[in-house]
């Protein structure tokens, strides 16, 4: 055990936890139902207010893009965190 508290794992017990983990995330993909439909879809197809635009997108797709944005910024946040 080294100093910091962190106990060194072996290449066989690694391997056997990813196994797991994958085999956990595969089990609740396929047993978990799907989300439900969302209003943006609705409002999407409907054409919902076609003349309103958002830094000159329809508002469903700047709303869409924002959302990306931040999946993204997230998403590197998050690696920085673990690393």
């Amino acid at each position: 055990m080294d100093g910091d508290g962190i106990s060194a794992v072996s290449i066989g017990e690694f391997f056997f936890l990813s196994v797991v983990l994958v085999a956990r995330l595969i089990i609740s993909f396929f047993s978990l139902p799907p989300p439900p439909p969302s209003g943006f879809r609705a409002y999407k197809s409907t054409g919902g207010a076609p003349d309103r635009k958002l830094c000159g997108e329809k508002v469903w797709f700047a709303f869409h893009r924002s959302l990306m944005y931040l999946t993204v910024g997230f998403t590197i946040v998050g690696f920085i965190l673990i690393m």
